[in-house]
């Protein structure tokens, strides 16, 4: 919203983007090592998914906050930038399943 209409949409959300990947992959390592009950496989896949979806509809909200309804959202979803926005999604989902496997400790 600051940066944007500076250099463009597409430009600020690719600097936007491994920020946001970076604060992301800490966040998601340091909920997942807390409560070992959810390193279980389902328990991080859902974790992720959950996030996921949280993550649109507070896109989504915001969209609608600043004026632009449902349908042009979800239209814009499929050009850039909003192409960039839901390749982010997948690593963010992946997040926890990646962070969460906890390494087997090896006696000796």
């Amino acid at each position: 919203m600051i940066v944007a209409p500076a250099i463009g949409a597409s430009a600020a959300v690719m600097i936007e983007f491994p920020l946001l990947l970076l604060a992301m992959a800490w966040r998601a390592r340091t909920i997942v090592r807390r409560p070992p009950e959810l390193s279980g496989t389902g328990n991080l896949v859902v974790m992720g998914l959950t996030g996921s979806i949280v993550l649109m509809f507070a896109e989504l909200l915001l969209g609608l906050a600043l004026g632009i309804n449902a349908r042009q959202w979800y239209d814009d979803l499929f050009h850039m930038p909003g192409i960039a926005g839901l390749a982010g999604q997948g690593p963010l989902a992946l997040f926890p399943l990646l962070f969460g496997r906890r390494k087997p400790i090896r006696a000796g």
